[in-house]
Formats: C-alpha cells, sequence, structure tokens
C-alpha cells in the first residue's frame, strides 16, 4: 500500500508538471497534449483505488476523512 502510495505521489507531481507546461507553453488547444493530462489523472485515482484495495486485503485500517 504505501509503494503505491508513492507512486501516485509521482504521479500526481508529473500532472501537475504536465498542466504547468500546458499553460505556460499556451498549448491548450492541443488535443494529445489534454488526452495525456487526463491520463495522468485517471493513472492516479487508479493508484489511490489499489491502495485501498491492497490495504482492505492486508487488514490494514484506511483512516477516515473528516473535514
Amino acid at each position: 500500500g504505501a509503494h503505491l502510495d508513492i507512486a501516485r505521489s509521482v504521479c500526481r507531481t508529473a500532472e501537475r508538471f504536465h498542466w504547468e507546461y500546458l499553460e505556460t507553453a499556451g498549448n491548450l488547444s492541443e488535443k494529445a497534449l489534454l488526452l495525456a493530462a487526463r491520463y495522468l489523472n485517471r493513472v492516479s485515482d487508479f493508484l489511490f483505488i489499489a491502495r485501498c484495495f491492497v490495504n482492505m486485503r492486508s487488514g490494514i485500517q484506511e483512516k477516515q476523512f473528516t473535514p
């Protein structure tokens, strides 16, 4: 679970850098670059769900978020 958390963190960092590049380069109309940004977001979501699944199967209790 911890390894998946680290992978998700790296993926989110890559996503932020990618969006920053898109905004500074003015390439927001480039369809392929937008698809890449969306893909990074979906990979990050998958890694989060995978971590939850691995922790559940390992018997590790997830901390509940309270706003």
